[in-house]
């Protein structure tokens, strides 16, 4: 005995992609379902536009921290659908709006700074097929200046010297971050004991 009743099967089927319509795995992410009430949110392209107007005011932040404020505009934003057939909202901007202002700007960065000697090495590997590899900045956020230039060694020498200097007169919740940082310093000296840097 199935509790997804057939009403609810099909409103989830379609909840990002009309069956009717041709789908293309490849752009998965860039297709809607149903019409998502058009007073609960903005298009696509509205919210791209609104991203790059954001940009002007997260210029100097840390990329973690200016790609925090992006995605909050994205779901402040995006049109949403509430649905007694599903237990989840539907969100209709799922298509990566952030990618022109933070991922593609950041890896163009990144290959202009730290990573220009790298670059070519890295495509020749990505084209050989034998791996796919680059700075990710779309499911994570790393410091990729702090990464390269200092490394698995530098990193947890400069781990180990921040908590040193702060830990004796810090908050609760920054103990708990001085815990964490503890844990990092443990996993790269297991990487760094086996020398894989």
């Amino acid at each position: 005995m199935s509790v997804c009743s057939h009403a609810d099967r099909a409103w989830i089927e379609e909840k990002y992609h009309k069956k009717s319509e041709p789908f293309d795995p490849f752009r998965r992410m860039a297709f809607h379902g149903h019409d998502f009430d058009v007073a609960s949110g903005k298009t696509d392209e509205e919210i791209k536009a609104g991203l790059r107007e954001l940009t002007k005011s997260t210029a100097g932040l840390s990329h973690p921290l200016a790609k925090a404020r992006a995605v909050n505009y994205v779901l402040q934003n995006t049109r949403i659908a509430v649905s007694e057939h599903d237990w989840f909202v539907g969100i209709y901007s799922l298509n990566r709006l952030l990618t022109e202002t933070t991922v593609r700007k950041w890896r163009h960065e990144i290959f202009d700074g730290v990573l220009r000697e790298k670059i070519e090495k890295m495509n020749k590997l990505n084209n050989s097929c034998a791996v796919t590899m680059g700075p990710d900045f779309d499911h994570v956020v790393p410091d990729w200046e702090s990464v390269m230039t200092l490394g698995l060694t530098g990193l947890r020498e400069r781990a180990r010297d921040y908590r040193k200097a702060h830990e004796s007169r810090a908050s609760l919740t920054e103990r708990l971050i001085f815990k964490n940082i503890k844990c990092l310093q443990n996993i790269l000296d297991l990487f760094t004991t086996h020398n894989i840097e």
